[in-house]
């Protein structure tokens, strides 16, 4: 390990930078544990879907081509589109209408 990092403690959530400063790994390791769908997610069907308490969507896998009804969240014009199988959105959503069609909706804190 580098003399920049001795100090350290990731573990603690906090590391040094090059100037002996610490710096918070909170928003880090949730941007990780986001991207690697370790928050879970919601497989759903046609019906409207909301993530648990604390969270939000951060991304949509399509598992059957599907159509939205409204969605709501930080990407506009999805509502009334179809999908097809295997796209995978990332953004920031707080509700998703299925009206047809399958998707894995995977939870995160951005």
């Amino acid at each position: 390990m580098s003399n920049q990092y001795k100090n350290s403690n990731p573990i603690a959530g906090k590391i040094l930078n090059s100037d002996n400063e610490e710096i918070e790994l909170t928003p880090y390791i949730y941007l990780q544990k986001t991207q690697m769908g370790q928050f879970g997610g919601k497989y759903s069907g046609a019906a409207t879907i909301t993530p648990n308490e604390g969270y939000n969507f951060a991304a949509i896998q399509i598992i059957e081509e599907t159509t939205f009804g409204t969605i709501e969240g930080n990407i506009t014009n999805l509502s009334e589109k179809t999908i097809p199988v295997g796209t995978i959105i990332v953004g920031i959503f707080t509700s998703i209408e299925i009206s047809s069609g399958s998707i894995i909706a995977y939870n995160g804190k951005i």
